[in-house]
């Protein structure tokens, strides 16, 4: 993913550059950092559902109790 990130950095750094805007190397680690954050927010629709339907499973796994045991320390 750094190298896909790093990669449009470079891209936008060649177009600003060609449209006369100056690009530092600080605003190509902040324009990395950019599109880093959007490509994790982008993907949360990708991850929500399968750590909602996994977490319960490996609950279990790591704790080791079983359906009944959670069934009676709820009462």
């Amino acid at each position: 993913m750094q190298c896909l990130s790093d990669n449009a950095s470079h891209v936008l750094a060649g177009l600003l550059e060609r449209v006369g805007i100056e690009v530092s190397s600080d605003s190509q680690n902040i324009g990395t950092a950019s599109i880093a954050y959007v490509a994790h927010k982008a993907a949360s629709p990708i991850r929500f559902p399968p750590t909602v339907a996994l977490t319960p499973i490996v609950a279990k796994r790591l704790f080791g109790k079983t359906d009944e045991e959670l069934d009676s320390s709820s009462e």
